[in-house]
């Protein structure tokens, strides 16, 4: 999905004077018309007008707590809160991390508000597509932006219901909201997610199935809309009905436009320039470099985003804020590995990384991709006690480093990955488990043909597990395939799953233990032979991840032990919902 990032500007202002004036046309001390304003009756005099509203709801979507790539993922198993050996270094982080979010938590209201004013400039666009109709305007161009508009209405609407107060929030599908209807009370979960399905169902039926001019390229298609209508069953654990939509996206794909990457380079490069908009991309949100660079870093719905410095290695301003968990990144290490009877104890064998791995994050070892310009990652930066960064959302093929990303390095225009279709795969299989009539080997097929894209062995059950095979393959895609395939992808995507999958409290507990069994007691951090860009050889000091021999003592003062991870979470945890902030409640005189 393409924000469309020029051609609009002028009429997105003029939207903003509009927008408030609507918004407060009820209140007493403002009935009066302002002469030289703009109001829905003049300013639905033409399509272009209307869609003009609707890029602003677009560009709503960039809004950094939309996505919400940070604190999304420190609130699942996936990622650790800052450079290893510096876990305080980003204190804000561990309110995430550790499970201490309160009402008045300011990143939690940063997300309410921020999804409400896409849902607020969705219905303003929706009292425009009224206007419009009685303006005699073309009623075919209107349904079509009438049926984005609701699609990016239920996406702020599900992103808010999947985070906030276990379901219940406040449901506003009132088009032309007024001051009055802004001040309601919370709807129950049942009617929110019912209202969702309606507005996504209007999207599949009335989107064209792909968009193939160039003026509408990337904008929301009805393939979109089946990914995001099927989600809403799954997550409520309604598999049956999910399947339909899953399938059609899965075996009908070209229809929609949609197609695995199968070729070796387009893989390396999934997550590059090259890279954006390729045809595995179901929704995803543009940002550039290219407009609107008098934007500083902090401004919300900027058209750039600071992922480049969260997540990009800690060197040339670039900070570390997000790396890959210890599990995480021993999975990603050992990608190559499974089903195979390689050898781990033979460098040689073990010290190589999957396609899968090198596209996804940066390694020591990773002798396949280059990195910021560099031959290879090793050659970029030391990897000391940080094994594996991101790829993801960095400027890794671009530039030499974050710093050289137009002027600052909080400015990056990566773009960001909401849904891609290996996801539907991996949701069909899951949904394949566990509907009515399991279909196990079905299951195995998509997850493997996931696995032969990245030219890695194929999932295989084990005959002589204790195990049942339904169990095997689940857990297979929970802790295993999903992970590695679609981390830092979506909103609040794997905090989700995990929630629902009912595996949240013990994940965090599994992981931060200290009884023989966790990734800090089986794996250490140790040094690594690389060649120079001058084809010397050198070491860069714990750099990459090993198995702990049996009978080995690895003591602290080496330093090359693991992290501890999550064991506040494992303490705190409760459902995995935030409350609703004081922002609402504190002003919101009808919630109860």
């Amino acid at each position: 999905m393409k924000i469309i990032k020029k051609d609009r500007r002028a009429y997105i202002v003029l939207l903003f004077v509009t927008f408030f004036f609507c918004s407060c046309q009820e209140d007493e001390f403002l009935v009066q018309s302002d002469p030289n304003g703009v109001t829905g009756a003049v300013f639905a005099e033409t399509i272009m007008e209307v869609d003009a509203s609707l890029a602003s709801v677009y560009e709503g979507l960039r809004g950094h707590r939309v996505a919400d790539v940070g604190p999304g993922n420190l609130i699942s198993d996936i990622v650790f809160p800052g450079r290893r050996g510096a876990v305080g270094q980003f204190f804000q982080h561990l309110d995430f991390i550790n499970y201490n979010l309160t009402s008045s938590s300011t990143q939690i209201a940063a997300r309410w508000r921020q999804l409400y004013q896409v849902i607020f400039r969705a219905n303003l666009t929706l009292g425009f597509v009224e206007k419009g109709r009685e303006n005699g305007l073309d009623k075919s161009e209107l349904i079509i932006i009438e049926a984005q508009a609701k699609f990016l209405r239920a996406l702020a609407h599900f992103y808010v219901y999947n985070t906030f107060n276990e379901g219940n929030i406040i449901l506003r599908v009132q088009p032309n909201p007024t001051f009055n209807s802004l001040s309601v009370n919370v709807t129950p979960a049942d009617q929110v997610i019912k209202a969702i399905r309606e507005d996504f169902t209007f999207a599949y039926n009335n989107l064209p199935l792909k968009n193939d001019s160039e003026y509408l390229a990337g904008r929301i298609t009805a393939g979109a809309a089946a990914m995001l209508l099927a989600n809403t069953y799954l997550y409520e654990g309604e598999f049956d009905k999910a399947i339909p939509f899953y399938e059609e996206i899965v075996n009908e794909s070209a229809k929609f436009g949609f197609a695995l990457l199968t070729n070796e380079t387009e893989l390396l490069n999934m997550f590059s320039d090259e890279g954006e908009y390729n045809s595995e991309s179901i929704l995803e949100i543009e940002y550039n470099l290219a407009n609107n660079l008098q934007q500083t870093q902090w401004e919300e719905d900027s058209f750039h985003n600071r992922l480049g410095v969260v997540v990009g290695p800690p060197i040339l301003n670039s900070q570390a804020r997000l790396v890959p968990s210890n599990w995480l990144t021993v999975e990603y290490l050992e990608d190559h590995l499974k089903f195979t009877d390689a050898d781990k104890t033979d460098p040689a064998v073990y010290n190589t990384v999957s396609l899968r791995a090198s596209s996804m994050v940066a390694m020591v070892n990773d002798t396949r991709n280059p990195y910021y310009q560099s031959e290879v990652p090793a050659q970029h930066f030391s990897f000391d006690r940080l094994p594996a960064v991101f790829r993801k959302y960095t400027n890794w093929d671009n530039s030499t480093g974050e710093i050289n990303s137009k002027g600052s390095a909080w400015k990056s225009g990566k773009n960001v990955i909401l849904n891609r279709l290996p996801e539907a795969y991996l949701n069909l299989a899951e949904c394949y488990l566990k509907g009515a009539s399991p279909r196990v080997d079905e299951a195995i097929e998509l997850i493997n043909v996931i696995r032969r894209r990245w030219k890695i062995a194929e999932f295989k059950l084990d005959p002589g597990s204790a195990i049942s095979e339904l169990d095997q393959v689940m857990n297979h895609i929970m802790y295993v395939e999903k992970p590695l395939e679609l981390s830092l992808e979506g909103s609040h995507a794997r905090s989700i799953d995990i929630r629902r999958w009912g595996i949240a409290k013990e994940r965090f507990e599994a992981l931060s233990k200290e009884d023989g069994t966790s990734v800090r007691d089986r794996y250490k951090l140790a040094p690594y032979e690389y060649t120079t860009a001058d084809g010397e050889t050198a070491t860069r000091a714990r750099s990459t991840l090993v198995p702990i021999a049996d009978g080995e003592d690895v003591e602290d003062s080496n330093n090359n032990k693991l992290d501890v991870e999550f064991t506040v979470a494992a303490q705190r945890y409760t459902n995995g919902y935030y409350p609703l902030p004081t922002i609402e409640t504190d002003f919101n005189e009808n919630i109860k």
